[in-house]
């Protein structure tokens, strides 16, 4: 984000710095000040950034909406404290500082900077066409091409949430359904707001998130551990990844991770003193994706007789489905559980399990079957209120399932890496199946990893099963004997 407080001078500065070539042959450090500075701290380079990136988004303030509510800074457009006000006015002065000076400058047009520097506003967890993003993009007009809307699970308090005051089986199944009673209203929202207003109002944005991931911290500011053993668990993990997924079944583009940082809070790491870099589960959630999910097209799942509990009257559904497709080349189905085990909530959820039976969109055996998953680092199932915060108990577990396991009607067991008794609680399933090889230019996804023992439920290797623990360092038809989950209609939209 750049500051909602930098005046115009300061803006056109950042596109000079961001877009403008520098020639060292004819330009000067007097013509181009912000260029030039550029050029000398990429060691002479004269190319600008956007050279560099398919595109670089910038975002008009950041979280301008609270007002200063939050107590720290960003103060915005509106009364101070007086959150969600003020967003006529974060529209206008946007459309003042982009369309009125930036893209009037003459490098704008004559670098066609317009085609690489992409402008956002920030909303947060309302999606109305008065709500302050929406009020905002109507008013800063065509220059905008993304829309942010926060999509964090965890108890929030922008939303009044309140955290659970102990861990426990009643909030650890709360976090783990987290995507469904909290998140999944913005998302449905802000996409149809996108819908409306792009249709109605001569817009062409996109909804993005311009932050999200594991979050419910500082609600136990007298027991901080307790936020920790919620926001770092396995279960959370599966939330936040629920939530991008289902934001992109709903065509949000861009969904940046707060934070990449070891860390208390909102952090991808652990920190140092805690014996080293390990991956909370949430950031391997991510890497689950980003990594082993290859494609941009999302098939369309209908899940049919999903195991579910009642929950405040409404039915929440305890599996859900993910399909992403690239080309010809991979079919990608996640399954995740949402249930946890034992009593708790009025229900006797037993051991966990689920059974599962995917009935795949193609009955040609595939060239081969990978299975990621989050587990223990040798492969058996993991408790999904276990962390990494004293040690590694939750790894990102990669297997290869024998094609004789294969039939399009998929069964989650011990042979495919799940259970006797089918999908274990509150994790998430990552099948990848490969239908051909890819271009010779296209590489091969997958990541290096240690070989470990793995498979089962006891964390024996079982035999035709190879299981390897993958780092987390940086870097259509579906029937469920308890659920069935469908993928029928294609539809377009980036993962």
């Amino acid at each position: 984000p750049c500051g909602s407080w930098a005046r115009m001078p300061k803006w056109m500065a950042v596109v000079e710095y961001l877009g403008v070539p520098y020639d060292s042959t004819k330009d000067t450090p007097q013509s181009k000040p912000f260029a030039y500075r550029r050029y000398k701290q990429r060691g002479d380079v004269g190319a600008p950034w956007t050279d560099a990136f398919r595109e670089i988004v910038v975002e008009y303030g950041n979280e301008t909406w609270h007002n200063g509510a939050g107590g720290y800074g960003w103060h915005g457009f509106g009364r101070p404290g007086y959150v969600h006000r003020g967003g006529v006015e974060y529209g206008l002065f946007a459309r003042f500082m982009f369309q009125e000076n930036v893209a009037r400058m003459p490098a704008w047009k004559l670098h066609n900077l317009g085609a690489k520097i992409k402008f956002a506003l920030g909303g947060n967890y309302q999606a109305t066409e008065t709500s302050y993003a929406e009020a905002a993009v109507q008013k800063a007009g065509s220059i905008v091409s993304y829309v942010g809307h926060a999509n964090y699970v965890g108890p929030k308090w922008e939303t009044g949430d309140t955290g659970s005051s102990s861990f426990n089986d009643h909030g650890m199944q709360e976090t783990l359904v987290g995507m469904v009673t909290r998140v999944k209203k913005v998302v449905v929202d802000a996409a149809a707001m996108q819908k409306q207003l792009n249709s109605s109002a001569g817009l062409s944005y996109r909804v993005i998130a311009y932050e999200g991931g594991p979050s419910g911290y500082r609600q136990n500011k007298n027991k901080p551990i307790i936020d920790e053993q919620y926001g770092k668990s396995l279960g959370l993990g599966v939330a936040a990844l629920a939530a991008w997924l289902f934001s992109s079944q709903n065509g949000y583009g861009h969904q940046p991770y707060l934070r990449f940082a070891p860390a208390k809070w909102w952090s991808s790491h652990t920190l140092p003193e805690a014996g080293g870099f390990r991956a909370h589960p949430g950031w391997l959630a991510l890497a689950m994706r980003n990594r082993h999910a290859p494609g941009t097209e999302m098939l369309e799942v209908k899940i049919d007789k999903a195991p579910s509990y009642d929950r405040k009257g409404a039915a929440i559904p305890l599996i859900a489905s993910y399909v992403i497709k690239d080309r010809d080349l991979f079919t990608s189905v996640f399954v995740l559980s949402r249930k946890l085990d034992g009593k708790h909530d009025g229900h006797d959820f037993g051991d966990g399990y689920t059974p599962v039976t995917l009935k795949l969109p193609f009955s040609r055996a595939p060239l081969e079957i990978k299975l990621y998953k989050l587990a223990r680092p040798n492969g058996a199932a993991a408790d999904p209120r276990a962390n990494n915060l004293k040690d590694e108990q939750i790894a990102l577990v990669e297997q290869t399932i024998p094609l004789s396991a294969f039939s399009q009607d998929f069964v989650i067991n011990k042979e495919t890496g799940g259970g006797t008794g089918g999908m274990p609680p509150g994790t998430v399933y990552l099948y990848r199946f490969q239908h051909k090889q890819p271009p010779a230019d296209a590489g091969s996804p997958g990541a290096e990893g240690g070989v470990t023992d793995g498979g089962g439920d006891d964390g024996a290797a079982e035999e035709g099963c190879s299981c390897s623990h993958v780092s987390g360092r940086p870097s259509a038809w579906l029937v469920l004997l308890l659920a069935a989950l469908l993928i029928g209609r294609r539809r377009r939209s980036r993962a």
